[in-house]
């Protein structure tokens, strides 16, 4: 990645945002992520500095034409229209190296497929080396999330799962992840 692309990517992000994709991302060589939205979880990635390969999904259909529009010129950057889920059936068996996942779909007519996605990760991926973000916690899982850090476990039982005190509000994402 060229660096004036770094450098977009870094200042339309807060740093807080980008410290816990670089924090959680160690050794991972592609970027996935549900719920691209507006394209700011790939660029926080790209701010990151360290991934080949980006793919993301995005189920609004006029948000998805501005993320193609917006990723027009990356030629490592792939978006799937449509649910995740049906998305991650395409992207997981192409990953051949350590993978970031950031999980953010939910709402606005697809429902909150994180624990879909996270059981698609555990069929179709041929490693379960993996790391994990997961956004959103105190939206969408009750506290303590145990059936969420449960899944997480069903991957790779010696996964190190934690809350990102980080963030602007911490507690607010959990990784999963491995020294």
């Amino acid at each position: 990645m060229n660096e004036a692309v770094v450098q977009k990517a870094i200042e339309m992000n807060d740093d807080y945002m980008i410290d816990g994709f670089r924090q959680y991302s160690e050794g991972c060589e592609y970027f996935v992520e549900s719920g691209a939205r507006l394209g700011k979880g790939v660029y926080k990635a790209i701010a990151v500095d360290r991934f080949e390969k980006f793919f993301t999904c995005e189920l609004d259909s006029s948000r998805y034409q501005h993320c193609v529009d917006e990723f027009a010129e990356f030629d490592n950057v792939t978006i799937y229209e449509g649910f995740s889920t049906t998305a991650f059936a395409k992207i997981l068996p192409q990953l051949d190296k350590k993978t970031f996942f950031y999980l953010d779909a939910h709402d606005e007519g697809g429902g909150m497929p994180t624990y879909e996605e996270l059981d698609l990760i555990k069929e179709l991926c041929s490693s379960n080396t993996h790391h994990i973000l997961v956004d959103d916690i105190p939206v969408y899982f009750p506290d303590p999330p145990t059936e969420l850090e449960e899944r997480l476990r069903d991957i790779n039982p010696a996964y190190i799962i934690e809350r990102y005190e980080g963030h602007r509000i911490p507690g607010y994402q959990m990784a999963a992840y491995l020294k």
